[in-house]
Formats: structure tokens, C-alpha cells, sequence
């Protein structure tokens, strides 16, 4: 009973005993209500989100079901006596030739569409006694499968929700009973579920027996793959299952606050006793003073006498600590410079420092912004020795009066600087004391102090503050100077992400990390498809502002879960360390892949611009850096090869494709001189009249043991190892040379087409080599026509139009080939050179379908308009003849005609057809 007796006659103790009870306990209270509340929303939260992840979780495996229960199905025709049982079916029927083979249980097959599309299969859900069940439909070569689902095996899904929550599946419509539940599913979320508004995925709440229920349902997108309507997954849980864990806190939370109150009157009691018998403090205070202690600090808050008495003490400690001290410091600080490389570091450690050996100071440092000199980082330690980084505003007025006095200058809270701010009231009243620190000319930063008493400042208090702030700017000078170095070694100035070499050490890291924790690494190689078009379309400043925007996109995507590195030009490199298995790669992949789909922003339009993505994964597809970045690559080419704007995997297939496509390519350069490369030609005729009016030039390889190889393998090697321009000059001449020889012998030949490529068409010396040509094979211009791609007039268009133009004025023919399957844009097609468009044989083969002939017309009409001349390609039958004749169709080539021949078989196919004309529609003996 004696402290608290003693307490009651000190004016101190009350005052302190009244803050702690206003600054702990009210805070306190309303801090614990504020967390109550959090608490909650953050349970609700946490728990729609699970909800939101089971039901998409059964929903995609449902779906992975069906798919693997289809892949089972269509195999039946090769295994007619097979166990549906053992592929997941509670029956399966095989129609073939009108006939129906039942495997297992029949059941009805009314909803089977009449007509199958091999590429969509069917799916529907029909009902029996035992309620719905899922059938699928497929074509398997001339046979239909109809296979009904075994319901256990989707039931399986459910597994994947927790304990307490109810997942259901609905097939369409809603009112029809669900195909699985895992648990009992309430009429009432029934009819919360048929009213919830249409969308991909939503969240569902309903009251059933007093009992609050939260749901999230997601759409199951069944027309992705099948033909039929979408399913709906629901996952629900009630509310109170939900919040369980707040039970639990609120058991702990009342013996949680009285355990803090009772430690917060612990504490009262001890500093109002500390403050109570402040003597023996003194007494000891001074006895380390005379022990040249001159650290020793004597807590002196308040305006009490014992507060004046220890400010006194401290004073005269100050005082004499300081010059004790100054040297000290001042040569630790230049050993902190020498070994640190972070201009962080050595201001932590010099103020660290110096609150021990320069205690009569109060001391930041200001470190001024590379970019907003009127903006900096404030470094500072508060009394409690706790660091502190905030950002600080300086004024132009102290900005001029730091720069005005390079030995140091006051700056007060009451000055007459512009832009006062509260940062300055914090200090005392006499003052901060500011030396610039400078890096050459220009202000870095300042080193700010003040003397905690407030008093005046003297020559001999600022002298050790010149001398540390000279050795800050030489820290600052060092840092950036190191700083600078590292980032021009590691990281790409551009984007300022790390580059090919800093990618490499942090792969290398990662997999020694995996290898120790048996953890996997997921290496992502993406490639910005038609980068080159955004530089020759908007210019390189805009090319470089996507690979900016792509930067930032995908470091927004992968978050602080990995590395974004830029690999080199339009290449990045995403690693993704320490993963518990691959599924783990899905969620980062799917927000990479979108951020990729979103448009960007360039020469102020949006533009559309994908990206192609390679996948490896540590250790399966390899235990090297260099192994993984390189198969990665190839899974990236293969995406880009396979259509753009993929994500593709890497598996062992690829690397024997590339190897398989580079031993093309070597025995491709040999090819010309060993004679292996030929031509062959396709004759093309007038469908009015079946005159033949010219043949196109196609080219051919007949490997030495491989045979003929196709042209859509061996012509993109041509063009990547820049063999083309050799070739295509050879094919130029040759194809003249023939039509030269045909002429002489009196065959009707107009004209023969070249295919020719964009690196063809826009080679310096194109123009002159086709002049050459022609002059060499005693041919006119008009003989020769010139077939280009959209893809290829596309790419440069300004500079492939304006070299189309040029030959044009000397009597070449043009073609656009391949019409239709590119760009169709009419806005090019105004603009081009050109006499004549071919029509891709898709549309042709489908003839004489309702959509084929649509755009054949269209196809025809927008030619005409423009007074241009239409070739049909891959005809093959009388009647597609016949409806390409009948809208409008000029020329048209395909087998129905003649397959590709030699020259000298075109001129004896040709002169027999000369010879007879008996038949109106003569067709190739092959």
C-alpha cells in the first residue's frame, strides 16, 4: 500500500495516471470494436472467395470429366466388345450403317441431334426413373457413339468441396432436378438460384429455417467443346459455419483485454514510481558522468522540478560527450562508407551511430528526389531508437537558403520561406540547423539537427556537422556511382526490369532453392507477336512504349511471386520459384495471359497486341538454366507457329521438331546445287470459256531419302535462313524459261504466276533481277504475274504497295493470293496495286454451302467493283465449277482440272486438250 499512498500526494502522478487512462483504455476499447468488425467482414470475405474457388474447382472438373469420358468414347468403334463400366458409362450405343449396337444399359435416345458435328460433340441430359443423366454424342470416323455418363463419376467432383459446404450441379434448365449434390440443396437457394441475374459466376444469399445461407454459383461453359447448353455449379455453406472462427475469438477476447489492461496498470505503476524517486537515477547519472559515461541520459519530460533538474544534467553531459565523441564518430562513419555499397545503409548505421556519440543532437538526413528537387526522403530516428523514412517537402525559400550557405544555415519554424510545412513545428524552437549536402554543384540532400533544450547554436556545435555532412556527400557520390554500375549490368534500361543476365543468376538461385526444398520452378519465355508491324506502323517510340506498358503489365500479373525479366528486344523471361506442384502455375498464368489481351495504348489508339508463351517446368523439363530457357523458347515458337496468342507447354515432341527442322534447313542449302528443288505448274482456265490462260508456278523438294517434302515446311526455312531471295531468283527464271519454251512450240500460254515474299519483293535489287529475267526468256512483262499474301503486303504495306506500283508500271501482273484468310480489309484493297484476287480454296471446298457462297459473291463483287480480274483455287468438282461460273468467277485452278505437272507434262497435257475438244469440261488423266 505504500506507492499507491505515495501517489496520492504527488501532483506528477496524477497527471500521468489521467494520460495512461485516456491514451490506453477509450483507444483501446474502440480499437477492440473496430477489430470485432473487421474480423467479420474479413471471415464473409475470406469465405465467398472459398466459396467462389469450390464451385469453380467441381465445376472444371467436371468438365475435365466429360472430356476424359469423350476421349473414352470415341474409342469404342475400334473395341466393340469393351466394358462401358471400365470407361465410365452406364451404357453405350454404336450407330453404324442405320444400325444400333447397344454396350451395357440401353437407354432412350430421343434427344440425340439428327446431325453431328465432328468437331463439336453433343451433350444434353435426359431423363429417367432415377433422375437426369448426361449422354454424349460424338463422331468416330463413320460411325456415332452415344455414351450416358456414369453419374458416380461426377459425383466425384464434389470431393473437392470442404466440410459444411453443398455443391450442386444443374444441367439446363434450372426447374429440372440437379445432376449431383453433395448434401441436400434447399427449394429456397433453388429459387434464388433461377432469379439470380445472367452472368458467368455471382453470388447467391437466402434464409431457410431461420438459418442465413451464403452460395456462389459459376456457368460450367459446356458450348466451349460440346454442343449444348451451359451447366450451372452452385457451392453453399451456411453463415454461421462460415463465421466459426469468430466463436472462437470471442472467447479468448475478454481474458485477451483484461490481461492488456492489467499489463497497461503494470506499467503505470512503474513509471509513476520511476518518476517518484528520481534521486537515486541522479545519483547514479552523475557517477557515470564521472566515469566519462557521457551517454548517460536522464529522462527530463514535463515542467516539473525533477523534469528541469535532469534537463540540467543533461545539458552538462551534452556538453562534455560531445567533443569526447565527435572524432569517434566521424571515423567510424568513414569506415561505414568504405565498406557499405547502399547509401541506406550508411545513413541507418551514421544515425545509429551518432545517437550514441553525438547525443547532443537530434539528427536526419535529407536526401533530395533525382527527378522533384522539391521532394525528398527524410531519414530519422526517433527518441525511441526506432528508424524513420517520411516523405519531406522542402520549400524553394530553404531550397535557396541551403544553396546560399554551403557552411550551414538555420532554418526556423517562423521564417519567411514559402511553403512553411509541418514538418519544421516538429523540431524545437531555436531551430534546425541545416549543412547541404552536395553531389558536385548540385544539392543533394541536407543534414538536419537540432538541440532537443532549444538553445542557440555556437560555432563549436556545428563544426562536426560540417564534417559529417562533407562525408555523407561522399557517400552519396559513391552509392550512385556503385548504384549505377549494377543497374547498367543487370537491368534493362528500357523497362527497368532485370535483364538476360540478372534472369540467369536468379534461375540459377531458384533451382538450387527447388533442388534443397524438393519444390518446383516454372520458367515462362513470352514473345510480342508482329512486333516489327507496331514499329513500321507507328514508329520505334511507340514499340518502345508497348514493351514499357508489356513490362508493367507483366509485373502487375506476377505480383512479388517471381521475377519479370526482359530476355532481349520483345522477349521477356517470367520465373516462378518455389511452387508445391503445377498447379500453383495456373492462377499466374491466366492474369499473364490477360493482361496480354487487354489493348494498349499506343501513338494514342488502342491497339491489339498478343503475346505468345512458352512453359517449362523444374525438373521435369529440365535441371539447368540454360535447358529450361531454351526449351521454354522452343514451346514459345511453337505457340507462335501454332496460331499467335498461345500458351503452350513444353513436351519432348517440340525438341525433336526443332531438331527435325534443322537438319531441314542444313540439307536445305545444299538442295539447290544437288538439284533436289523443281517446278511444277498448275494450269488455271477461263470457266466461261475453259480456255487456258496461263499456269502458276509452284514450287517443289524431293528430298534425297525423305522424298517430297511440303512446301509449308520447307518454304518458312527458305525465308528464315534468307535462302529465299537465291531460290526465288532461281524460280523467277526458270518459270520464264518454260513459258518461253511452251510459246516457241506454239502452245496458248498467256502468262505464268510466281509466288513471291515479302523479303522477295522489298530486296534492293528485285526489281532488276525480275528485268533480267524476262530479257533473258525474250518474254514481255505482261507473261508474267506476281502472287503475294495479304500477311506478306500487310506487314510493310507503305513500302510493298510503292514496289508493287513500280512494277506495275512496268507490265507485271499482281495477285493477291490466298484471299480471304488474312486481313480482307477493304481500306488496304482500295489502296493496293493490283490486277487480280485469288480465292482461297476454304471457301472454294465448302462450295456449294449457303455461308461458302456468300462470301464468294461478296468475294467477287468487291473485285469486279474495282474492275479487277478473280482466280477460284482448289476446285475439284463439276459443281463447284458450275457456281463459281455463276456468280461471276473468272479463272479457276484445282485438280478438276489438272494436278501440278512438270513442264514437259503440262505441254502434252495441254496439246491433247488442244486436239480434243470433244468433252466441255476435259479433266487430267491423274
Amino acid at each position: 500500500m505504500r506507492w499507491p499512498l505515495a501517489m496520492l500526494g504527488s501532483r506528477v502522478a496524477w497527471r500521468m495516471f489521467a494520460r495512461f487512462a485516456l491514451a490506453s483504455f477509450l483507444p483501446l476499447a474502440a480499437l477492440s470494436a473496430l477489430f470485432l468488425l473487421q474480423v467479420v467482414r474479413a471471415l464473409e470475405r475470406a469465405a465467398t472467395e472459398e466459396l467462389d474457388g469450390i464451385s469453380r474447382a467441381v465445376g472444371q472438373s467436371v468438365f475435365d470429366k466429360l472430356l476424359g469420358t469423350l476421349d473414352l468414347l470415341v474409342t469404342l468403334p475400334g473395341v466393340p466388345s469393351a466394358n462401358p463400366s471400365a470407361l465410365g458409362l452406364t451404357g453405350a450405343a454404336l450407330i453404324e450403317d442405320g444400325r444400333t449396337t447397344w454396350l451395357g444399359e440401353p437407354f432412350d435416345l430421343a434427344g440425340l441431334p439428327s446431325e453431328l458435328d465432328p468437331a463439336r460433340p453433343a451433350l444434353w441430359v435426359l431423363d429417367d426413373a432415377s433422375g437426369p443423366r448426361v449422354a454424349i454424342a460424338s463422331v468416330a470416323g463413320a460411325a456415332t457413339v452415344v455414351g450416358l455418363v456414369d453419374p458416380a463419376k461426377l459425383e466425384a467432383a464434389a470431393a473437392l468441396a470442404g466440410r459444411g459446404v453443398e455443391v450442386c450441379v444443374f444441367g439446363p434448365p434450372l426447374e429440372r432436378d440437379a445432376l449431383f449434390c453433395a448434401g441436400s440443396f434447399s427449394p429456397i437457394g433453388r429459387e434464388a438460384l433461377a432469379g439470380a441475374p445472367p452472368g458467368a459466376a455471382g453470388h447467391l444469399s437466402w434464409v431457410d429455417h431461420g438459418e442465413d445461407w451464403r452460395a456462389a454459383h459459376w456457368e460450367l461453359f459446356v458450348p466451349s467443346r460440346f454442343a449444348g447448353e451451359s451447366w450451372r455449379v452452385v457451392a453453399a455453406a451456411p453463415r454461421s459455419a462460415m463465421l466459426q472462427s469468430l466463436t472462437d475469438f470471442n472467447r479468448v477476447a475478454p481474458q485477451t483485454l483484461a490481461l492488456v489492461l492489467a499489463v497497461i496498470a503494470l506499467i503505470s505503476v512503474s513509471l509513476i514510481r520511476r518518476t517518484l524517486n528520481p534521486l537515486r537515477t541522479l545519483v547514479a547519472a552523475t557517477k557515470r558522468i564521472a566515469a566519462q559515461q557521457f551517454d548517460t541520459r536522464v529522462e527530463a519530460s514535463g515542467n516539473d522540478e525533477f523534469a528541469a533538474l535532469g534537463r540540467a544534467l543533461n545539458d552538462m553531459t551534452q556538453r562534455l560527450g560531445r567533443q569526447f565523441s565527435t572524432l569517434t564518430t566521424l571515423a567510424e562513419i568513414d569506415r561505414l562508407i568504405l565498406a557499405s555499397e547502399s547509401i541506406d545503409e550508411v545513413i541507418e548505421a551514421v544515425l545509429t551511430r551518432a545517437a550514441v556519440d553525438l547525443p547532443a543532437f537530434e539528427l536526419a538526413v535529407l536526401l533530395g528526389d533525382h527527378e522533384d528537387d522539391t521532394l525528398g526522403r527524410l531519414y530519422r530516428r526517433t527518441r525511441d531508437g526506432k528508424s524513420v523514412v517520411a516523405l519531406f517537402e522542402l520549400s524553394k525559400g530553404e531550397r535557396d537558403a541551403l544553396a546560399a550557405a554551403p557552411g550551414g544555415t538555420v532554418l526556423r519554424p517562423d521564417g519567411a520561406y514559402d511553403g512553411q510545412r509541418i514538418s519544421l513545428t516538429e523540431w524545437p524552437n531555436g531551430g534546425v540547423f541545416a549543412v547541404p549536402i552536395l553531389r558536385g554543384q548540385s544539392l543533394a540532400g541536407a543534414l538536419l539537427a537540432s538541440l532537443p533544450d532549444g538553445s542557440a547554436w555556437h560555432a563549436h556545435d556545428v563544426a562536426p556537422l560540417r564534417e559529417l555532412a562533407g562525408r555523407f556527400a561522399v557517400a552519396i557520390t559513391s552509392a550512385e556511382r556503385e548504384h549505377a554500375l549494377i543497374r547498367r549490368a543487370h537491368f534493362d534500361p528500357l523497362t527497368g526490369l532485370p535483364n538476360r543476365r540478372l534472369c540467369h543468376e536468379r534461375l540459377e538461385q531458384a533451382l538450387g532453392q527447388a533442388h534443397r526444398d524438393g519444390r518446383r520452378v516454372a520458367v515462362l519465355f513470352i514473345d510480342i507477336d508482329a512486333f516489327k508491324s507496331v514499329n513500321d506502323l507507328f514508329g520505334h517510340g511507340a514499340g518502345d512504349e508497348l514493351l514499357r506498358q508489356t513490362a508493367l503489365r507483366l509485373s502487375a500479373a506476377v505480383r512479388d511471386t517471381g521475377t519479370v525479366g526482359r530476355f532481349g528486344g520483345d522477349e521477356y523471361l517470367v520465373i516462378l520459384p518455389a511452387l508445391q506442384d503445377g498447379e500453383a502455375l495456373t492462377p499466374v498464368l491466366e492474369r499473364v495471359t490477360a493482361a496480354l489481351q487487354r489493348p494498349f495504348e499506343l501513338a494514342g489508339r488502342e491497339s491489339f497486341v498478343t503475346g505468345s508463351i512458352g512453359v517449362t517446368l523444374f525438373p521435369d523439363d529440365g535441371s539447368s538454366a540454360e535447358e529450361l530457357v531454351r526449351k521454354a523458347d522452343t514451346a514459345m515458337y511453337t505457340a507462335k507457329t501454332g496460331g499467335r496468342a498461345r500458351c503452350v507447354y513444353f513436351a519432348k515432341e517440340m525438341d525433336l521438331r526443332v531438331q527435325e527442322r534443322l537438319a531441314l534447313s542444313n540439307d536445305l542449302r545444299r538442295a539447290s546445287e544437288r538439284g533436289e528443288l523443281f517446278l511444277v505448274y498448275q494450269p488455271q482456265v477461263r470457266l466461261d470459256g475453259h480456255e487456258v490462260i496461263g499456269v502458276e508456278a509452284l514450287l517443289r523438294w524431293r528430298h534425297p531419302t525423305r522424298g517430297l517434302i511440303s512446301p509449308a515446311l520447307f518454304v518458312p526455312i527458305l525465308e528464315e535462313t534468307g535462302l529465299i531471295e537465291k531460290v526465288g531468283a532461281w524460280v523467277l527464271h526458270t518459270a520464264l524459261a518454260d513459258l518461253a519454251t511452251w510459246r516457241s512450240a506454239g502452245l496458248p500460254i498467256e502468262r505464268v504466276g510466281v509466288n513471291v515474299t515479302a523479303r522477295q519483293l522489298l530486296a534492293p535489287g528485285f526489281v532488276d533481277g525480275l528485268a533480267g529475267s524476262l530479257a533473258a526468256a525474250g518474254v514481255g512483262a505482261p507473261c508474267l504475274e506476281l502472287e503475294l499474301t495479304e500477311t506478306t503486303l500487310i506487314s510493310d504495306f507503305p513500302s510493298a504497295n510503292a514496289r508493287l506500283a513500280e512494277l506495275k508500271s512496268r507490265g507485271v501482273r499482281i495477285a493477291v493470293d490466298d484471299f480471304g484468310t488474312g486481313y480482307s480489309s477493304l481500306g488496304y484493297l482500295n489502296e493496293l496495286t493490283f490486277d487480280a484476287l485469288k480465292i482461297d480454296r476454304a471457301f472454294v471446298v465448302n462450295l456449294p454451302t449457303e455461308k461458302s457462297l456468300a462470301i464468294v459473291k461478296a468475294i467477287v463483287a468487291v473485285a469486279h467493283a474495282l474492275d479487277k480480274e478473280v482466280v477460284a483455287e482448289g476446285i475439284e468438282g463439276e459443281l463447284q465449277r458450275l457456281h463459281l461460273a455463276r456468280v461471276g468467277c473468272d479463272l479457276g485452278q484445282g485438280y478438276f482440272f489438272s494436278q501440278p505437272l512438270n513442264a514437259r507434262e503440262l505441254a502434252n497435257w495441254l496439246s491433247l486438250r488442244l486436239a480434243s475438244q470433244a468433252g466441255p469440261r476435259p479433266r487430267s488423266a491423274a
